[in-house]
């Protein structure tokens, strides 16, 4: 009968030897490494063992320091690359709509002097058409004008004809006719300034106004 390694009473439990770390011996309570594919594998859920619960635990983002700045400088935000670049268009879009702004006012302006301008100068034209009542006229007398535009004058008595002579050359060379009393009376610089003040020393020294009064007062009152 073999002899028992079951301690007696007599003999203490650290009498039984003590069994070294062997490869391929493993304790009962270890399980050995399964075949990949096997149930109980790594990575192969156990049909046996209900699955147990994970939860991921987020990684810790690692604390970033910031350079230390030099003294006197000043640390800016940076902008977006959507933003920087935005900067540029509104600009441009702003010089565009000033641009457009000055030109509307510009046009305006020039087409409200050009309009001015030209009721100005229309102004000075003589009335064609229609009907004038002026004092001094005994009876009706009629202006034609021909296409050149020369005027023909009818009327009923020698005075009214003359009268409306008077007014229909009035009507288209009034400006000459200022300026050819002020020069025959030596007053062109009344007009023109100083620089016509050698001309009318000569005009005074000629004596025309003198002269023409002379003859006007010669002349009889139908005349």
């Amino acid at each position: 009968m073999p002899a028992s390694h079951t301690p007696g009473p007599d003999q203490p439990e650290s009498s039984v030897p003590d069994l070294a770390d062997v490869p391929g011996n493993h304790p009962a309570d270890t399980a050995a490494p399964r075949a990949p594919g096997a149930p109980g594998a790594p990575g192969v859920p156990n049909a046996a063992e209900p699955h147990a619960a994970t939860s991921e635990v987020p990684a810790e983002t690692p604390q970033t320091t910031e350079p230390q700045l030099p003294p006197g400088v000043q640390h800016v935000a940076e902008r977006s690359a959507k933003a920087t670049a935005s900067r540029p268009k509104r600009r441009m879009r702003r010089l565009r709509n000033a641009a457009i702004a000055l030109v509307v006012v510009l046009a305006v302006v020039v087409g409200a002097l050009g309009w001015y301008s030209y009721d100005l100068s229309r102004r000075s034209f003589p009335d064609l058409d229609g009907r004038v009542k002026i004092e001094g006229l005994a009876g009706n007398v009629e202006v034609l004008r021909d296409k050149n535009g020369i005027p023909q004058i009818y009327a009923d008595t020698p005075e009214d004809l003359f009268r409306a002579q008077g007014y229909v050359q009035a009507q288209d060379r009034f400006w000459e006719m200022d300026v050819r009393r002020h020069m025959t009376a030596g007053r062109l610089s009344e007009m023109f300034g100083s620089s016509q003040v050698d001309n009318d020393i000569f005009l005074r020294t000629l004596g025309w106004h003198r002269v023409a009064q002379q003859e006007v007062d010669k002349l009889t009152p139908e005349a």
